[in-house]
């Protein structure tokens, strides 16, 4: 698969020139795609952020949003005004500015890789879960886009509570349908279990960020394209959804349970803080995709930290996934994180964290890594976020099964501790399953 497709990007660099720039995003005033109605914000005492994006023709500088957390059924409205950013690279900064192969020829309209976008975000006060008003209408205005009268958006049924943020290889992808217990699970939830629970119910592998990988085949000059794309919206790939909402009643039966394209290793997380006793408002989020390296999700500054990796041959591979699938979420506070890969590094040495080395020393920089975007605005996520991670199954070698492959690759994946958490690692844990 890696062959066709460096074949593929060859070509598209040699005829770049014949094809013209991708396509420019069509920009409209919006929440970014993290966000929809049903969805759960981080609770106190962390500040939950709400942020999108504001149309080309707006005037930026003079561009006013306004948000307006309201209780649902009566109580006192909250509105402040947002913070505006023309000069944010349309991936971060911690993704790291590139080149656009196949926008050489010509000067490009765009650049999806460090085109600044115009973007607006607010922190909301600390918000407990539950209370006597759980649920809240989050409403955001701008005076100055699209035209001289204000643009609303809005968002129904939010609460808050404790947020996770769940990615990795065809591990984490693997959703609910294909595991014994999905309509155990389905039915309890339409006995009215598992109500607590929320997610963002569609395929991981679904596209959040349009543009972050590899551009190989550009539209004409001036061709738009939506932006962001829907995902976490109600016509989103990706909607927010109540567990009643995901598994409604007579979906066991017909098989079309929302539910069952979920990520099993995420949901399952959930299902079990559930079962443990906790009532407060869980929010899962997975956008695994399969046959990646640890590298494609992991912000740019810090893949070169680690020596003898798998993919230091393929530099354009890095960070792509953490253009595409993470960005949209690091300005979303979250309780924590889970992590579920391996296999494709399994063919790359394990290395030692210590000594800067493979996959031992990537694992320790992307948990690090991880913690620091999320938590580079204060008072959001904490920067000693809850970390778990999966250890390879048996089964997960990718055919690399000489002696002491897999037991280097687990301990790899306590950074060469053996152990999570460890004194380099703290507030992390790690699992074994079966699969």
């Amino acid at each position: 698969m890696r062959l066709s497709f460096l074949c593929s990007f060859a070509a598209s660099f040699a005829s770049a020139a014949a094809r013209g720039p991708i396509p420019i995003p069509e920009l409209i005033f919006s929440f970014d795609a993290a966000f929809g109605d049903n969805m759960v914000l981080q609770q106190a005492p962390a500040h939950a952020a709400v942020y999108g994006f504001v149309d080309y023709n707006a005037a930026v500088a003079n561009a006013i949003v306004s948000v307006t957390m309201t209780p649902d059924g009566g109580g006192t409205p909250t509105t402040l005004q947002a913070t505006l950013n023309t000069t944010a690279q349309t991936f971060g900064p911690d993704w790291g500015v590139r080149p656009c192969p196949t926008c050489v020829a010509m000067p490009p309209p765009f650049n999806p890789w460090n085109t600044p976008l115009a973007s607006w975000k607010v922190l909301l006060p600390p918000t407990a879960a539950g209370g006597a008003t759980p649920n809240y209408s989050i409403t955001a205005t701008c005076v100055g886009c699209s035209s001289a009268a204000p643009t609303t958006i809005s968002l129904s049924n939010v609460v808050f509570g404790d947020m996770w943020y769940c990615t990795g290889q065809s591990n984490m992808w693997l959703p609910v349908i294909h595991t014994y217990t999905r309509n155990e699970t389905a039915r309890n939830i339409t006995l009215g279990k598992y109500s607590n629970l929320r997610m963002m119910a569609g395929s991981s592998g679904s596209t959040v960020r349009s543009g972050a990988t590899i551009p190989t085949k550009p539209a004409p000059v001036n061709v738009t394209q939506p932006w962001p794309i829907p995902y976490g919206g109600v016509n989103g790939s990706n909607p927010w959804m109540t567990a009643a909402q995901a598994a409604p009643a007579g979906c066991v039966d017909s098989g079309n349970c929302p539910l069952f394209n979920v990520g099993a290793t995420c949901w399952y997380f959930a299902q079990g803080l559930a079962d443990l006793g906790i009532t407060i408002p869980i929010g899962i989020v997975d956008t695994a995709i399969g046959g990646q390296r640890i590298e494609e999700f992991m912000p740019n500054a810090s893949i070169n930290v680690c020596g003898n990796r798998s993919g230091a041959a393929t530099p354009w591979w890095d960070a792509q996934l953490f253009g595409q699938q993470v960005i949209p979420f690091v300005d979303m506070s979250v309780k924590g994180f889970l992590w579920y890969q391996g296999e494709n590094n399994m063919g790359a040495i394990k290395g030692n964290s210590g000594a800067n080395i493979g996959y031992s020393c990537l694992m320790r920089e992307l948990i690090k890594g991880f913690r620091s975007v999320w938590s580079a605005t204060p008072g959001t996520t904490d920067p000693l976020a809850y970390f778990g991670a999966v250890a390879l199954p048996s089964g997960g070698s990718e055919g690399n099964d000489g002696v002491g492959q897999m037991g280097a690759m687990r301990i790899a994946q306590t950074a060469g501790y053996g152990v999570l958490p460890n004194a380099d690692l703290p507030n992390t844990w790690i699992v074994q399953a079966c699969e």
